[in-house]
């Protein structure tokens, strides 16, 4: 990141354009872009956030696991108007960044795994979705937290070869 600390309007303006650039994202992952590409601290993409917010430039709604952000349309005019002083560098990145993020975006919401523990031990749950159809849900029982946390990277790793060999040892061929 750039040493130097941006004004707060320019926190702002990234913001609402990112948004703008990326389309509606739930909050973690409005953040993971700003800081991934490091546009913004921490400190700065909250209290910018929140005052967007404030001032009616943003909105949070439900999303599917948290608040979606959306830019209204007091933020379209905003970031119409005030646009060029975001400095070129600093538009390029977020525009050379946002397709990468998008792709990064999609395949964390199709593939998921996650383990808790439970009474017996630890429980995962894998899925793997393509075009919102569930492909494969599967949910397992493990003895201890290295399995099961191996397991849920395993499966984030490699979900299509995994879909494939499970897929070939339930119809007993090769896919």
């Amino acid at each position: 990141m750039q040493e130097r600390r941006k004004p707060p309007g320019e926190q702002k303006l990234l913001i609402l354009y990112a948004v703008r650039e990326m389309g509606a994202l739930e909050l973690p992952e409005l953040e993971r872009f700003i800081l991934g590409v490091e546009l913004l601290t921490y400190m700065e993409f909250r209290l910018s956030l929140y005052e967007l917010v404030d001032t009616g430039h943003l909105r949070l709604i439900p999303g599917r696991l948290d608040e979606a952000c959306l830019l209204t349309e007091e933020g379209r005019q905003a970031l119409d108007h005030f646009e060029k002083r975001i400095p070129q560098s600093l538009r390029e990145t977020v525009r050379s960044s946002t397709a990468a993020w998008r792709q990064k975006l999609i395949r964390e919401r199709q593939v998921f795994a996650e383990y808790s523990k439970n009474p017996q031990g630890f429980g995962v749950q894998l899925y793997l979705l393509e075009q919102s159809n569930e492909m494969i849900n599967i949910k397992l029982e493990l003895p201890d937290e290295a399995m099961a946390r191996k397991v849920c990277q395993r499966w984030q790793a490699e979900p299509s070869r995994l879909y494939k060999a499970v897929l070939s040892a339930l119809l007993g061929e090769e896919l």
